[in-house]
């Protein structure tokens, strides 16, 4: 509630459990005080509230006088305010009334309605329509600027003017080239099915592009060639094993692979780059998954440096006011790009089973099945030694490939054996 700053008016908020604000204007027909206003817009809030079904009340008010009469605080001596303090005996009807004294600065919102309702002259009632008008101006810093002709002047010319080259040939190659590119803000973009549209670069940019690939944070290729003539009896810092050929974990051995790659420019000083390489990893999609680590964690592609120098679509129509709202909605959807994620990966692990049973004879045993096991399986043999021995009897299936044994006087094995040191016994 809020009185008139100048005038005869007063405003209204009523906030709903719902968060919904239902707002009014009162407009005075005869002379009024301040503190008479405020007790107005409280009586007549209250009466609002009751009538529409409200049993518990909070109201705000920025006057002292009027928060502290209601509570019993202060005494009411001029007549007008006892005879506004009884009107307010209607909180008796709500299971719970409670009036508060904000400060001014917070009850901002009641007070433009009541300077709102100053400004009236008439007092019929009426509807105003609020429209919001979103800033539609180009930012200076990404107006195009072309020096020169290159390879999309012909492309642009077609576009645009409907020009083509007189020879037949190239005229039909550049409308057949042209159906996937268009023309956004006299920039050329090409369209894609996957992602949003591409914005094409000259020669001068791809360059730049090119460079802050292959030399920003997220290149490491310009040191490939000088560990191809090192052998694998190199040390290191940090705990990799290029003796294991990096089977051991796939992550660590792509990281390991950044750093040696960068070892030529900076030396002794590779932990500096370990952040490039890790936010070379971190945005680089992997082809198991057909998507980033980034993109799984945020549901979004972080934008690389590149695209601030020379902006790309989404650079130049990004917008401050819906980016919250707009990574708040990729939180929500994250989990269905994790299960597409995880089924294309399953999908990529099926291929390559399949395609190596294709050259593996698969093999299994049953419980009760005789079976041969490798001699040097437990120590080394000699050549005139035989390679297997038993024959055991399967009493157990462990796992896939594990099988638990029995020696032929019925006395079990320590441990299980795996199918590779195993082979069907036959009588």
């Amino acid at each position: 509630m809020a009185p008139p700053q100048q005038g005869s008016g007063a405003g209204i908020v009523i906030t709903t459990l719902q968060g919904e604000d239902l707002e009014f204007v009162i407009k005075f027909d005869f002379k009024i005080s301040n503190n008479e206003a405020e007790y107005e817009a409280l009586v007549i809030s209250m009466r609002m509230a009751h009538e529409a079904g409200a049993r518990h009340l909070l109201a705000y008010s920025d006057s002292q006088l009027v928060v502290k009469q209601v509570e019993g605080a202060y005494e009411a001596k001029e007549e007008s305010m006892i005879q506004y303090l009884q009107q307010t005996d209607l909180k008796t009807k709500f299971h719970h009334f409670q009036i508060i004294q904000i400060p001014r600065e917070e009850n901002a919102k009641a007070d433009s309605l009541s300077k709102l309702a100053s400004s009236i002259e008439d007092c019929r009632t009426r509807h105003i329509t609020i429209h919001y008008l979103p800033d539609t101006r180009t930012p200076q810093a990404v107006q195009p600027i072309f020096t020169g002709e290159d390879w999309r002047t012909p492309i642009i010319k077609w576009i645009e003017e409907g020009l083509l080259p007189e020879n037949q040939w190239e005229a039909a190659r550049l409308k057949a080239r042209a159906t996937r590119l268009m023309m956004q803000e006299h920039i050329l973009y090409k369209k894609s099915y996957t992602h949003p549209l591409l914005r094409c670069f000259s020669i001068e940019e791809g360059i730049h592009i090119l460079q802050e690939i292959h030399s920003g944070c997220r290149g490491a290729q310009q040191a490939q060639g000088f560990w191809l003539t090192k052998t694998s009896g190199q040390r290191f810092t940090t705990v990799a094993h290029p003796q294991a050929n990096g089977q051991v974990e796939v992550t660590n051995r792509i990281l390991v692979q950044g750093i040696k790659r960068k070892l030529k420019l900076v030396g002794e000083n590779w932990a500096e780059e370990l952040t490039s390489v890790l936010w070379a990893y971190r945005t680089t999609p992997r082809g198991s998954i057909g998507e980033s680590p980034f993109s799984l964690v945020y549901d979004t592609e972080a934008i690389i440096p590149a695209e601030l120098r020379i902006p790309s679509h989404r650079v130049m129509n990004f917008s401050e006011k819906c980016n919250e709202n707009l990574l708040r909605e990729n939180l929500d959807l994250i989990e269905e790009l994790r299960e597409k994620a995880f089924l294309r990966m399953q999908r990529y692990k099926n291929i390559m089973i399949n395609s190596y049973n294709k050259r593996v004879k698969s093999r299994s045993f049953q419980v009760g099945d005789l079976v041969l096991r490798r001699a040097d399986a437990l120590k080394p043999v000699g050549k005139l030694d035989p390679t297997w021995e038993g024959p055991y009897k399967i009493t157990g299936i462990i796992g896939k490939w594990a099988y638990e044994l029995e020696d032929p006087e019925g006395r079990p094995l320590p441990r299980p054996w795996n199918i590779h040191n195993l082979k069907k016994y036959f009588a």
